[in-house]
């Protein structure tokens, strides 16, 4: 006769909350590595940190402009007599000039100031890039565990029906049950084979996934289980408070804005380029004619004046560049409007999806308490004959569902605690202060 009694509510805390066992001489991953080897291995991070290296290259080229240029030329002149191949003079020509703009109505100070805003856009967009692998290889990680955790509740419940077949036999040829009862412990039996062969193949899929982000050799026996700082994080409910935290943080955010000031201040200087040019110049040349050259023809001469240029017609050139600029200025503006607009849509969904979740994960909770003491109550009243075996395996499938609806609420939670993370740009640095490891 069966003699043990079921406990499931313990059995499904501990697939949830216990750690798992690693072998000696495995590398241990917590997620803050992973992080950093996502990271780290990106190629689409990689190239955004060479898209900030060469917008700081547009800094210093525009900051050139500040400075004077200094030109050297030198040329060979040769003359020859009309109708003759005879020269009859020579002349080398050397002469170095100096040219520097005193004035152009800010229109240096303001493409520097362009190239400023649009260095730091980048960074903000290599920020994002890294948020985003961290993301990516966070939500890998969490997929992974609750795979884990539901093949352990599937693999218990099956060593439970495994070990006591034999007696669940005997119990049919004893008379005591019907061959359906056998029957349908075989059914679920082979329901949870078949659940256990899905599990395990989005498991590895989804180590695969993890390794091929993270260049790691990744189990599913040496990852850390979820830390503390995503199962403990505190869910921000009010909309308008978070929203100005992400106006605040948000990279790809601060990147639209850094884009608008940059497009303001290549439109002013498309406008400032209407108004006339002072340059400083200098020029000092040396000749060098040949002996039967006139000499008087050819003196050294050192000048030194002021250019004023000012173009009065180019084809409306300048026009159509200060209406592209202002196009241009109106595009960034729409790109960020429609960027909150996208962002306000996820902050209400993501709280839709954590009120969700902590609702399921109440209900499937009381859902796991009720089942197991109808299954502790079942398997009392089999032994006296009270109950069949199809009662109690009944009872238990329920038992089985409730946790398993336990492990899917929960996780529901973590991801929605992921996504604000991400939202508000906090998951590196709120993983790596919980663990440790990475900036």
């Amino acid at each position: 006769m069966l003699t043990s009694k079921v406990n499931y509510a313990l059995f499904a805390f501990a697939a949830i909350f216990s750690m798992p066992s690693f072998s000696s001489g495995q590398n241990i991953y917590t997620l803050s590595t992973l992080i950093k080897d996502g990271i780290t291995s990106s190629s689409s991070v990689a190239s955004a940190k060479w898209g900030t290296e060469a917008k700081r290259e547009d800094i210093n080229i525009a900051k050139s402009s500040l400075y004077p240029t200094l030109d050297m030329t030198s040329e060979v002149a040769r003359a020859y007599e009309k109708g003759s191949t005879r020269t009859t003079e020579d002349n080398v020509k050397n002469q170095i000039m100096l040219n520097y703009r005193i004035l152009d109505f800010g229109v240096r100070d303001q493409l520097i100031d362009e190239s400023n805003n649009e260095w730091s856009s980048a960074n903000y967009i290599y920020l994002d890039r890294e948020s985003e692998i961290a993301g990516k290889v966070t939500k890998s990680f969490l997929t992974v565990n609750k795979q884990k955790e539901l093949l352990g509740i599937i693999q218990n419940e099956l060593n439970y029906y495994n070990d006591r077949l034999h007696d669940f036999e005997y119990l049919v040829k004893s008379g005591e049950s019907t061959e359906s009862d056998l029957k349908k412990i075989q059914a679920s039996i082979d329901s949870l084979n078949v659940q256990k062969i899905s599990v395990n193949e989005k498991l590895d899929d989804e180590l695969n996934t993890l390794n091929i982000y993270t260049n790691d050799l990744i189990s599913r026996n040496n990852l850390t289980s979820v830390p503390s700082a995503i199962s403990k994080y505190r869910f921000n409910m009010d909309g308008e408070e978070f929203l100005s935290l992400i106006l605040k943080k948000n990279s790809k955010v601060l990147s639209a804005d850094k884009k608008i000031d940059a497009a303001k201040a290549e439109y002013i200087a498309s406008k400032d380029k209407f108004f006339p040019t002072v340059d400083f110049q200098a020029g000092y040349t040396d000749n060098t004619p040949s002996n039967d050259s006139d000499i008087d023809d050819y003196k050294d001469e050192f000048r030194v004046g002021v250019k004023v240029g000012w173009n009065i017609f180019n084809g409306f050139k300048d026009v159509s560049d200060t209406n592209k600029r202002r196009d241009m200025l109106n595009k960034t503006l729409a790109d960020r409007d429609d960027l909150l607009k996208q962002v306000t849509l996820k902050i209400k969904s993501n709280a839709a999806q954590y009120r969700s979740g902590i609702e399921s994960l109440k209900l499937a909770n009381q859902s796991c308490r009720n089942a197991r003491d109808l299954t502790s109550l079942y398997e009392q009243e089999f032994k006296i004959g009270q109950k069949s075996l199809l009662d109690l395996v009944t009872s238990r499938s329920e038992l089985f569902r409730a946790c398993s609806e336990i492990i899917e609420s929960q996780y529901q939670v973590y991801t929605a605690n992921l996504d604000q993370m991400l939202l508000g740009d906090m998951l590196i640095k709120t993983i790596n202060e919980n663990e440790n490891v990475y900036r």
